[in-house]
């Protein structure tokens, strides 16, 4: 599991976040996690998750690089599924 925080205020964190989520959402075996139907803005989760459990390292490393290209990206951690 890959997650991503962001830097800034709530309305341009979301705007960024789903510029981020649509630019780095076509690798393969790094797909975003959905984001949910029927919430309210306000509820919706600070963060991105890329499911990587069967992405190779090369692939984990293409979706880093993507990442970093964007500078409201504040931080990305790698974990396990057993959240390690």
């Amino acid at each position: 599991m890959v997650d991503l925080n962001f830097d800034g205020y709530q309305i341009m964190r979301l705007a960024e976040m789903l510029k981020v989520r649509a630019a780095c959402s076509h690798l393969p075996a790094a797909q975003p996690e959905p984001i949910p139907r029927h919430v309210l803005k306000i509820d919706l989760p600070d963060d991105i998750r890329y499911e990587v459990s069967q992405a190779t390292d090369a692939q984990i490393a293409r979706l880093t690089q993507c990442l970093d290209r964007f500078p409201s990206v504040a931080g990305i951690e790698l974990s396990s599924p057993s959240g390690d």
